[in-house]
């Protein structure tokens, strides 16, 4: 697998989401097991993210953007009690983050359209 060049070869352009993107890296890569859970109440997705970050276990989380204009997945760094930080982009310089306040994601997931479903890689 060239990581250096997996988000260009697995960018779906407007089809991005965790369906098809992981529908397109199992038929590369069948051994590679993506779980996706899908979420009905914010506060729900929230605790499966912390349950993983405590297993060790990296994850994406889809965030419904302002004004229900879609969502953008992103890696989690961390989450705690009060936020939860993710990798919005890199460069040259590094990653660059995004903090929220849990309340804040919560919100977004009840009330906009999009974001609401979680996928980590099952090493089990």
């Amino acid at each position: 697998m060239n990581l250096q060049a997996f988000q260009e070869e697995f960018d779906l352009g407007q089809n991005n989401n965790f369906d098809s993107v992981t529908a397109q890296i199992r038929s590369r890569y069948p051994a590679i097991s993506i779980q996706i859970q899908r979420f009905t109440r914010g506060s729900e997705k929230i605790e499966r993210i912390k349950s993983l970050i405590e297993e060790q276990t990296p994850c994406l989380i889809s965030l419904a953007l302002d004004r229900g204009n879609g969502w953008h997945i992103m890696p989690v760094v961390r989450i705690d009690d009060t936020a939860i930080e993710m990798i919005h982009d890199a460069d040259a310089s590094g990653n660059h983050t995004w903090r929220f306040p849990i309340a804040t994601i919560v919100w977004r997931h009840d009330n906009l359209q999009g974001g609401n479903d979680i996928s980590w890689i099952d090493s089990t």
